[in-house]
Formats: C-alpha cells, structure tokens, sequence
C-alpha cells in the first residue's frame, strides 16, 4: 500500500522520491501523532513542528477517505482528535498560527471526508463540539475567518442524525456560540450564521426546535429584529446625504439597503422553514421590535397634528416617514411569508364595518374580513392542540367582535396613533398580538397614507405610490386582504370570479361574469366573505364540524327548527319547508351583509384611484413615480384593462388639467436653450415610458435607490438654493428633461385610460441618433457657408485671428412640396437638425470654409457687449447628442446628478470690424433661433391634439 517506487536515480540522489510516496503511508501518519503527543504543550521551541504535522495529518486524512480505509481506523483507534483538543484547551494557543492550523485542519477534515462512518466518528466523542464552544481569540481577523469556515463546514453535514452531537438537551454551543456573531461587522461572517441557523431551523428534531424557541436560545429573534431596526436607522441617517453630489452616498444607501434586504430575506426564510412554534415566534418579535417602531409609528406619528416629527434616537427606533415606506416597499418585494405580507397589507385596509343587516339576522356582526385574512394565515403558525392556541383564539374572538361593533364614526386616527398597544393585548405573549397591534394602527395608518399621497412632499408621496405598487404586484399577499384594501387588481377580481361562477355555480348573471364594476365588487364581496369566515372559523378552530368535532351554530338552529316544526307538504315531505324557510332567510341575510362588504371593498378602491389622480396635479414628480401610478391605474381600473372609456367626471377634469399643465411646461422649454432636445427627448422617453408603464415596478436594489434619488433631485428643482447647481446649460437640462418627462408620462396615462393602450411609437416624427448624427457638424469639417461675417478670435492669450461668423445645418424646405405641405415636411426635418454657429477659416473655395469651433444655435443666446459695441458674447452650449449620450449611461435617479455635473458651458468673445457687423450677426442669430422655435413646436403639434390624448 505504500507504493515505494524506489529507481536508480533517487537513490543517487538520497530517496527524495521514495520519501515523497511514503509520506502516504500508515507509519507517517504513526510519526505525526508521536509528534502531538511527544509536544503536549506548545511553546515557541516546538510550535513549527505542531503546526506542521497538524497540517499533514489534515493532508493525510483526505487522501486515505479516497484511497485506503485504513487510514481513518488509524486515526479512530488512536483517538488523534484529542490531541486537537488537548493543544486548544491553552488559553495561548487560541489565537495565531497554532488556533489557525487547528481550525484549517479540522475544516479540511470535515469538508473532505465522505464516508458516513468518518464523519459520525469526527462529531461523536465531542472533540468537535469542545471546539466550537471555546472562546477564540476573535480580534484575530484570520482566526476568526478560519472559525467561521469551521461552522460552515460542520452546517454542510449537519442533519437530523448527526444534530445529536452538538445537542444535549441543555446546550447547544453549534448553535449558540454562533447567533453570538449576528451583528458582526464582517459580511461574511453574518452570512456564514444565517446559513448555519438556517440549517438548524429546517431540521425536525422536536428537541432541536423546542430549544431554539425557549429561552435564552429564543432571545436570539429579539436581537435579530432589533438589529434589523437598527439597520433601518442607519439607513435613515444615510437618506439624508442621498441628494448630496457625492457618489459615496449613493454607495453607502446602496450597501445599507442591501444588508437590511438581507436581513429581512433571512427572516422571511426562518418564517418559511415550517418549524412548529417558530413563525409565531419571529412574528411577535419582528412586530414589536421592527414592525411597529419602524414601519407603523413615523407614518402615523409623523402626521399626526402636534406630534414632533422626529422623536429622539435615544428614545426611539423611529425613523422618517419616507425611510419607513421605502423599508416597507423592499420588505413586500423581499418577503414571501404570506402570513406576515398579509399582516401589513391589512394596515392598508380601512376600519372594520358592521354588517348592515346585522340586528336583523340575531348573528354578532363579523369582524373586518382583513383581520380574518391574516388571523386564517397566523393560524398555520401556532399548534392547535396547545392551551396558549386556545387562549390566542378566545382573545382574537373577542376582539374581533368588539372591533367589528364599534362604530365608525367614533374613530379618531389621532387617538387610535396615541393608545397603548399593551392594553389591547392578552396576557400571554404571542403572534395574535400583532392582530390586537394592527386594530389598533390600521385605521390610522390607511388614514396617513392617503393623506400623504394627497399631500405636497414629492419624496414621501414618490414612497407611497412605490408602497402601493409593491402591494399590489405581491404575489403573496391574499386575494381577499387586497380587495379589502381596495388594492385588487381587476383583471385578477374578474378571472377569480370567472372561475367560482363557472366551478361552484354561484352566478348566471352575465353582469356577474363580464359586467360593471359593480356587480364584480358585490360578487368580490361574496367571494372574499366566504373565505374570510372559513380563515376566521380555522383560526378559532371552528373551520369544519365533521373534522374538529364542533357543530356550525347555523346548521344546528336549522336540524333543532326541522323537528320542532314538521309541517307536512303536498307531496309528504315534513322536513322540508322549515329548513327551506331557514335557508331562505339565512341566504336573504348573507346575501346583505356581502352586498355590503363589497360596497366597503369598492369604496376602498374608489378612496385609492382618488388618491392617484390627485397625484398627477403636482408639478414636481419624478418619471418613475409617475409611470407607477400609470401601472396601478391600469391595474385598479376596469375601463384600463376593458379598453372602454369610463372616466369618473372628477377623474377626467384631474387628468386634463395635468395634462394641460404638462403641455403648458413643455411649450415653455421651446423657448428655452435646449430647444433642439424637445423632439429628441420626447421621442426616445416614449419608448422608455410606455415598457415601464405596462410592467410592474422594478423590484431590484439599484433601482430602488436610483427611484429614491431621482425624487430627491426633482424635487431640488422647485427649491431656488439647490435648483441653480451646475452650469446654466446644466439647469437649464434639468428643467427640461422633468418637462418631457412629466409631459410624456401624463399622456401616455390618458392614453391608458380611455383606450387600454398606449401606440408602440410617439405620434411624432421619429428622432433617432442615427440621424442625429447624420446631421451633427464637427470640427475640422468643410462646409458651405451662407451670409458669413468676418471676425476676430483668440483661441490662446495673444493669438488672435480672422475667421468666418456664420450658421450651418439650417433646415431646408422641399422644392417638390408646396404650402401646407411643405412647412409640415420643413417641420419633421427640423425635428432631427443640428443647426450651429461655426467659427471657420476661409475654404478653398467662394462660400465656405474649415469649422474651428461651433455652438448650438438655440443655446447661443448673442449680445452686444454694451460697453464695447464691436464685440459678441455668444453662449457656448454642449451638443444635444451629448446630452442624449449621458442620459442612455445614467440610470433613472443619476441622470439629473449627472447632468448638474457633467453639462459644462463655454464662451466666445468675438470682435467685429464694426458695431453695425456685430449687431448684424446678433439679429441673424436671433432670427434663425425664432424660425428654428417654430418648426420644433409644429413637429410637436400632433403630441398635443385631442386626438392624441
């Protein structure tokens, strides 16, 4: 076995061959352990050789698991990994070079080794668990790096039957002595313990389980939600220097809020693993410690009247309300638990309503069918068998009933926002209470959203509707919860309703299946009802009498009325009519209150639709927020997915005078420097709004916070301290790319809500770069020139010389064509021109000459210096190709920074022989700027028709 391939040559030279293959053998692996038990302890004379036959005993473990058993009966039969043990139990060799081989071997060996049998050997005498339980000397980067490959390792074979070594009932130091590095600064030291525990969590060991979720081990979730509010502060803080010109805080939000979409991963995967007690347990926690301090309290605080809106950090985990909603929107785009989706989307639901037959049908009035939604959802998370169950379930009974009979117009959200959340709890600690916590918010919380969003603060309203997108594109959130919230998409209310019709025969009424949205809203009322009992009834344990062993009330009224009553019939039957009479009025009485719980859902929506046409009056919106209200108006409205035109008057009268408005802004920018850019801009943001506006939001990092900044710096264009960054060229692009953007986004709305459609290419003229650039004059080109003046110019101190004032790239009209015609052709050319000022030498030949330097025309703004009335000052304005070059490189939210940046303006001085030629080259500038105004705005005109819209 020890393969000796002795040759001539290495015996010459001393058997350095026969050396290497016997360092493969049973008798080195022998020579190694002599060496660890020879070097008990180790000091400075002896620690090179420890390190080193630790390291080749890890070498020879891993080649004798695939090439000879005898290897591992070694080295089981020796017990070597106690003298691992032995070597760590000193205090000093628990850092440096001896705690780092000890750890790499250990690792190799674990991660190596395949068989079975090896690895129940290396986890069974406890050697491994020692290990892991000793204090390391963490400081130590590298120790701790090897530590934590260790964990990683021992997670890959951990299972249901090798857990048993590192648990004893009592302690679990695998466990344990990892949560300890939860908040570690390292990444990758987090990732390594979410992994590990991960791995724990999905194990169906009830002693495992029972340990995790008992204390101490339990407090573990208590610090993991706190850490993730904590995160969520830093954030907070982060936000604030977002609208900076730095790119490091971008960096900086962008690296916080992954790790805070990490951390709330992470929980959505413990919620997710199944294990019995544990969703309720991280539940409670991540409501209490996360849920409420971060997500419920700035919104509802921060408006409500008298309330300071920030509270001190020392007193609270509070953050702002925009930093609040933006948590909000990642966690439903990261999270899949529906039961805790549920949860915060019924925040979004408005005050529980009575039946309206209720004191007619002798039955307690329902509670809210959100409340049932996420109560049927929490249900799955406790053990239904357990007394805690029980008391969890009188508890929300009781609840539920008192907040479905409390009127609604006793509903202050003020005093709602200022009610101890405590009181409306049951004694015991458990995840219904986040049901008592959301009664006690939602109201207010609704109420403060919809204010927001009827409010004037662009980042906060730009936050909402990204809320409100993300709620409605979740795929875990339930059917009912939305409709509740008034945030069911119509196609998913009709197809659901399609299919109950069809599948349980509930309705032939064609108004039913492809109606108005009124009858979809009462049938939606039926459905959703019906679910929201069964939800209720499985979270009181209540959900089927053939099952649980308890009686529908209902049914039990109905056998007790049949006996009591046998009237005969004409045919004999007398035990029909009265379970029939009873069935009747049970249906008359169901049959109100779901007419009425549909009333509510619609009336929800109607508050939502309002709210997003309101939006569309303010000024100042970025194009992302408005192409998500495009998106949600298409999903919310039914005229939007039907394609028929049914406007509520208020809606349309909104709708116009944002549209009007936007028009309006664009006209203003023809008169501007960037002219030339309009046709451009509005073309290549067609395309750009019209895919953005029919697919749901982005749902990455990066374009969350390219989102965030963009509302930032939009809304720095109204104020007159940071609107004036950069150069005038630079204002003056910012202006106008939030005027086309604004303007494009509103008319494509409009298009979506008359026609369910949006036209694949603007009404306009096409403005490609490729013609662009067919058109774009360079330096060092020859061209013609027409009614060129002589000059003078220095390029350089003290070089002054004579060149050619002239324009070039005008648009020319078509000879072939005639009146009407042939303005309208004049217009399309001028959509895609780059007329310029050249300074040029004279050419060769008469009537031209070799451009030097040029400026866009419509940013050339000439004047007369008044002092010296021979002299030009000409604005030097950056190409309209290079502006559309640093928008295609910018993403959404940089491209304003960007452009505030990057947009440098130039100056030409130039002297004329006399004042009259000065003032000659200003007119001409003047002139051929005004024709050039006008044929941008006739090549807008059919963007701006009736027609159009």
């Amino acid at each position: 076995m020890s393969r000796r391939t002795t040759s001539w040559l290495g015996g010459l030279l001393g058997g350095s061959e026969q050396q290497d293959v016997d360092r493969f053998s049973i008798e080195h692996l022998r020579h190694l352990r002599d060496v660890l038990s020879s070097n008990p302890r180790v000091n400075d004379a002896n620690r090179d050789a420890v390190v080193e036959a630790l390291r080749s005993i890890a070498e020879l473990m891993v080649w004798g698991d695939q090439h000879d058993p005898k290897f591992l009966e070694y080295f089981l039969e020796n017990n070597i990994l106690q003298h691992f043990t032995n070597i760590l139990q000193q205090p000093s060799n628990r850092r440096g070079e001896v705690a780092i081989q000890v750890l790499q071997t250990l690792s190799m060996l674990i991660q190596n080794i395949q068989s079975k049998t090896a690895i129940f050997y290396m986890f069974s005498n406890n050697h491994i668990n020692a290990v892991v339980g000793m204090h390391f000397d963490f400081d130590d980067d590298e120790v701790l790096g090897h530590y934590i490959t260790l964990l990683k390792s021992i997670s890959l074979k951990l299972n249901k039957d090798t857990v048993q070594f590192f648990y004893d009932k009592v302690s679990f130091p695998l466990y344990t002595e990892a949560i300890k590095l939860i908040n570690h600064h390292d990444g990758m030291v987090r990732a390594a313990v979410r992994t590990l525990t991960l791995k724990v969590y999905h194990i169906r060991e009830p002693a495992v389980q029972s340990f995790v979720i008992s204390q101490p081990a339990s407090h573990y979730f208590s610090r993991l939600a706190s850490y993730v509010a904590d995160q969520c502060q830093v954030l907070d803080r982060l936000l604030t220097l977002l609208g900076t010109a730095s790119a490091t805080a971008t960096y900086n939000v962008d690296s916080c809020l992954a790790e805070v979409e990490d951390l709330l991963s992470y929980c959505n995967d413990i919620l997710s693993t199944g294990a019995d007690g544990l969703a309720s347990l991280v539940l409670q926690c991540l409501w209490e410690s996360f849920a409420l301090p971060v997500i419920v309290n700035p919104l509802v605080m921060a408006q409500k009247p008298g309330t300071p809106r920030r509270q001190p950090q020392s007193q609270s985990k509070q953050v702002h309300p925009v930093c609040s909603l933006h948590v909000l929107e990642r966690l439903l785009n990261v999270m899949s638990f529906t039961p805790f989706i549920d949860l915060l989307v019924s925040l979004l639901c408005p005050q529980p309503q009575t039946s309206m037959d209720s004191s007619n049908s002798g039955s307690s009035p329902p509670a809210d069918q959100a409340t049932r939604a996420a109560s049927g959802s929490l249900a799955s998370t406790s053990q239904p068998g357990s007394s805690s169950s029980q008391q969890h379930r009188s508890a929300l009974a009781q609840h539920s009933s008192e907040a479905a009979a409390r009127p609604a117009d006793t509903v202050n959200p003020a005093a709602i926002a200022d009610a101890s959340a405590a009181r409306m709890r049951p004694p015991e600690a458990s995840p219904w209470q986040a049901l008592f916590a959301l009664h006690e918010h939602s109201t207010a919380y609704r109420a403060c959203l919809l204010r927001v969003l009827h409010g004037l603060d662009a980042p906060l309203i730009c936050a909402a509707v990204r809320v409100l997108a993300a709620v409605v594109h979740s795929k875990a959130a339930s059917a009912n919860v939305l409709s509740s919230a008034g945030l069911l998409p119509v196609k998913q209310q009709r197809h659901q309703e399609l299919m109950n019709a069809l599948v349980g025969g509930e309705s032939s009424d064609p108004d039913a299946l492809f109606g108005t949205p009124q009858s979809s809203s009462s049938t939606a009322g039926k459905r959703q009802e019906g679910r929201g009992q069964a939800a209720s009834q499985m979270a009181m344990g209540t959900s089927d009498p053939q099952t649980n062993g308890h009686q529908n009330p209902d049914l039990q009224h109905q056998r007790n009325s049949s006996a009591e009553n046998p009237t005969p019939l004409p045919n004999g039957d007398a035990h029909n009519a009265p379970q029939q009479q009873d069935h009747s009025q049970q249906a008359h009485n169901q049959g109100t209150h779901h007419l009425g719980q549909g009333q509510q859902d619609a009336q929800a929506s109607r508050q939502v639709v309002d709210a997003l046409f309101a939006i569309l009056q303010q000024p100042l919106l970025p194009s992302t927020c408005l192409w998500q209200v495009g998106w949600l108006l298409s999903q919310l409205l039914a005229h939007a997915q039907s394609g028929a035109s049914q406007l509520a008057p208020q809606h349309q009268q909104q709708l116009d005078q944002a549209t009007q408005g936007s028009q309006a802004g664009l006209v203003g920018n023809l008169q501007g420097m960037w002219c030339d850019a309009v046709p451009a801009l509005v073309y290549l943001e067609w395309q750009a709004g019209r895919q953005a506006i029919w697919q749901p939001p982005p749902a990455s990092t990066a374009a969350a916070v390219q989102a965030w900044l963009q509302a930032i710096l939009v809304q720095e264009l109204g104020s007159s301290s940071r609107g004036g960054q950069g150069s005038q060229s630079a204002q003056a692009a910012r202006r106008v790319l939030q005027a086309v953007h604004t303007f494009v986004a509103l008319t494509q709305i409009q298009q979506v809500v008359h026609s369910g459609e949006i036209h694949e290419q603007a009404p306009m003229a096409a403005v490609t770069d490729n013609m662009l650039r067919g058109n774009e004059v360079r330096e060092g080109a020859l061209v013609a020139l027409d009614q060129q003046v002589t000059c003078n110019v220095a390029f350089s101190r003290g070089e002054e010389r004579r060149v050619f004032f002239a324009i070039h790239g005008l648009p020319q009209a078509s000879k072939a064509l005639q009146g009407a015609a042939a303005q309208a052709a004049l217009a399309q050319a001028a959509a895609s021109t780059m007329a310029s000022v050249v300074l040029a030498d004279p050419g060769q030949q008469a009537n031209s000459g070799l451009v030097l330097s040029l400026a866009p025309l419509l940013g050339a703004a000439a004047r007369v210096d008044t002092s010296h009335p021979k002299w030009l000052h000409v604005h030097v304005r950056p190409p309209v190709r290079g502006l559309l070059k640093l928008l295609k490189s910018s993403g959404s939210g940089s491209a304003l920074l960007n452009v505030s940046r990057q947009l440098i303006d130039g100056h030409w001085v130039l002297s004329f022989p006399s004042p009259q030629q000065a003032q000659y080259a200003q007119e001409m500038v003047e002139e051929h700027s005004a024709r050039l105004r006008t044929l941008y705005g006739e090549a807008l005109l059919p963007m701006l028709t009736p027609q159009t819209l």
